[in-house]
């Protein structure tokens, strides 16, 4: 069995972060690979602490890439 990510502990990670959630029915409807989309106030902010909470997943063969692709967005 792959091993997942726990949604509920990184919504709650974020906690104290602006962000808007796109594309995304719900923690219990997520299946696994799928992607969520997120906009964000601090983007430094929300990538540290993504980067800290996938931390746990590189024991298990996963690994971290953070893409900036600010160019391709408008805002």
């Amino acid at each position: 069995m792959p091993y997942t990510m726990n949604l509920h502990k990184f919504f709650h990670d974020l906690q104290n972060e602006s962000y808007a959630i796109m594309k995304y029915a719900g923690i219990d409807e997520y299946i696994p690979g799928s992607d969520i989309d997120i906009f964000v106030q601090d983007i430094q902010s929300v990538v540290k602490k993504i980067v800290a909470s996938g931390n746990e997943y590189l024991d298990h063969g996963y690994e971290i890439n953070v893409i900036d692709n600010l160019e391709k967005h408008s805002y």
